[in-house]
């Protein structure tokens, strides 16, 4: 009840204050009297007693803010009376207080944003139990490389092991069609053993989780310059569709080579379509393949040596439909995309340079890239196309055409050259699939600007994460120069003054007061730039087409911080060009 009574008292003091005052004033002086009848009863006049009263106790305003002080309304009431007076001072500074709550506001979105994004990069934990606790064991073959485990070493771990509480085990992701109401989908599974759930702490959003009897049937499913760096080809204009082809369905062989080659006779019969191929990965999908040659013949220990080199599948027409112009020789034939043709490649710019400096790899013969190790015939040379990302030089490379080694794959994908807009073309392409099977999923439609625009995304998180610091921290700093410059300009009034007095003339005042502002600045400004000289190089990595201390970027930020500074000292000191020197003088 004491602390209801005391928040039942502080109400009312704040709510009806000039009658609790009047209390108050009331029990002080009752206390006063009686007081000075005590001093009177030891002989002292009331005047004397008085008197007494007031060097021994104080004055009554004394003791009743005394009395006032030790309650928790007056804490309230004296912050209110704070905020007032702070928006009174705020009113009289418009200026000032535009740029304190500027600040303020700059720095907490900074903050924020900054905490949001370390938060959900960071400190979020995985969507595991007890994350920190999982491992994973792979076994290494005699060269250190990760190979696959062996059911039977997985059995003997799990039955084994001691320094684990419980073992469970996954395979690859493979591909399957999702086929009944709604369009054909993919949807991707890998092997686990039962107890995989159990192990990561994760339960099923509906039904259950694998009975121990049971082991199948899981199913998962700087940037403008990148947006136009060259790619090699004209990915304008140019549509791409993936169509996986299941291995249960398509084994591989003639079916699946039958199937692309009637797809895409229907594909080119669409109007609008100027030409169209398939490859058995599309750039900058994360995806790729290579093949495993021999070394450059003319390289020291050529003989005993071998080199990866990126491999694509493709259809006859591929090059015309990507855009990628063709050197010399000749691109592939339909003579040439049939399984018993002879084996025959064609190679871009860096593989020429690589195997043939100087020399026309038309012709050529580049050995073991064949089946049985039979040797290959370049029959022509392309120009170089970057395949794994935007920014990343083009790699040696060749192309083979995809009926003389058919395959079923996951990664297949049609690019469709069209006359006008691709995405107006999308469902005519969808149908031509399915006119051929009506299961087969036809997934990621997409333009080549939009594939090129995911494959830099990482860059564009980047770049616009350091385009809003930045942002902010210019912001920042344009604010503290020109509330630093405005406020040591307004306390040179009076010094002004004085000069306009002893007849210094208004122009030649301005030029003092903002070329010294001008010359703090410009100390600030080299400080600054030798600064980010410094620290812009761990940037690096993030940046494409443009230096660590590109020039321009520099000029630009400092022209902005000079303007900021010369307008920091013209405006206060313009204000006080206008004052007349008296009152000027006057100025404190």
């Amino acid at each position: 009840m004491p602390l209801l009574r005391n928040i039942t008292t502080g109400l009312r003091s704040l709510f009806r204050k000039e009658q609790l005052d009047r209390e108050l004033d009331e029990e002080l002086r009752a206390y006063k009297e009686m007081a000075a009848e005590e001093n009177m009863r030891d002989g002292l006049s009331r005047k004397e007693a008085l008197c007494a009263v007031r060097l021994e106790r104080g004055s009554l305003e004394v003791s009743k803010e005394i009395v006032r002080s030790g309650a928790w309304e007056f804490f309230l009431e004296t912050c209110w009376q704070d905020l007032r007076f702070s928006l009174r001072m705020l009113r009289k500074a418009p200026l000032f207080a535009a740029l304190a709550t500027l600040t303020l506001a700059v720095g907490i979105v900074a903050t924020t944003v900054m905490f949001s994004v370390i938060n959900a990069v960071l400190l979020r934990a995985a969507p595991y139990l007890h994350p920190a606790q999982l491992v994973k064991i792979s076994a290494l073959n005699a060269r250190g490389e990760e190979e696959l485990v062996t059911a039977g070493d997985f059995g003997d771990w799990k039955a084994e092991t001691k320094a684990f509480e419980e073992l469970a085990a996954y395979k690859r992701l493979q591909f399957h069609a999702l086929t009944g109401a709604g369009e054909p989908d993919e949807v991707w599974a890998p092997e686990v053993s039962t107890n995989i759930f159990h192990v990561l702490g994760v339960n099923p959003a509906f039904g259950r989780t694998f009975a121990p009897n049971e082991t199948q049937a899981m199913l998962i499913q700087s940037s403008a310059r990148l947006e136009t760096a060259p790619t090699g080809f004209k990915p304008d204009h140019l549509l791409t569709v993936r169509v996986p082809l299941a291995n249960y369905k398509y084994a591989q062989g003639e079916r699946s080579a039958d199937f692309y080659r009637t797809v895409l006779e229907r594909i080119e019969a669409i109007p609008g379509v100027t030409s169209a191929a398939m490859a058995n990965n599309l750039p900058f999908t994360g995806f790729h393949t290579s093949v495993n040659l021999p070394g450059p013949p003319n390289s020291p220990g050529a003989s005993a040596s071998s080199v990866y080199v990126a491999e694509r599948s493709v259809s006859p027409g591929h090059f015309r439909a990507m855009g990628i112009p063709l050197k010399s020789g000749r691109e592939f034939t339909e003579s040439d995309n049939q399984k018993d043709a002879r084996c025959v490649l064609i190679v871009n710019e860096t593989m020429a340079r690589r195997y043939w400096p100087g020399e026309n790899p038309v012709d050529k013969l580049l050995p073991n890239a064949c089946p049985k190790h039979a040797s290959a015939l370049v029959v022509g040379m392309v120009a170089d196309s970057k395949q794994v990302s935007v920014d990343a030089p083009a790699n040696p490379e060749v192309y083979s055409p995809y009926a003389q080694f058919p395959f079923a794959s996951f990664l297949v994908t049609f690019v469709v050259r069209t006359s006008s807009n691709p995405n107006d073309l999308a469902a005519a392409v969808r149908s031509a699939v399915w006119e051929v099977d009506h299961d087969q999923p036809v997934i990621q439609v997409r333009t080549m600007g939009n594939v090129i625009g995911e494959s830099i995304w990482p860059y564009h998180v980047s770049a616009s994460m350091l385009a809003i610091f930045a942002v902010m921290a210019l912001v920042l700093a344009s604010v503290g120069i020109y509330g630093l410059l405005a406020y040591s300009v307004s306390q040179r009034t009076h010094e002004i003054g004085i000069r306009l007095a002893l007849g210094a003339r208004r122009g030649d005042v301005m030029r003092l007061v903002i070329g010294e502002g001008f010359v703090l600045a410009s100390v600030g400004l080299v400080a600054g730039t030798v600064g980010a000289i410094g620290l812009t190089r761990f940037l690096k990595t993030l940046l494409y087409g443009v230096g660590p201390s590109d020039p321009r970027t520099y000029v630009a930020v400092t022209l902005i911080l000079i303007g900021v500074a010369l307008l920091a000292c013209y405006i206060p000191a313009r204000r006080a060009m206008r004052v007349d020197p008296i009152a000027a003088l006057r100025y404190e």
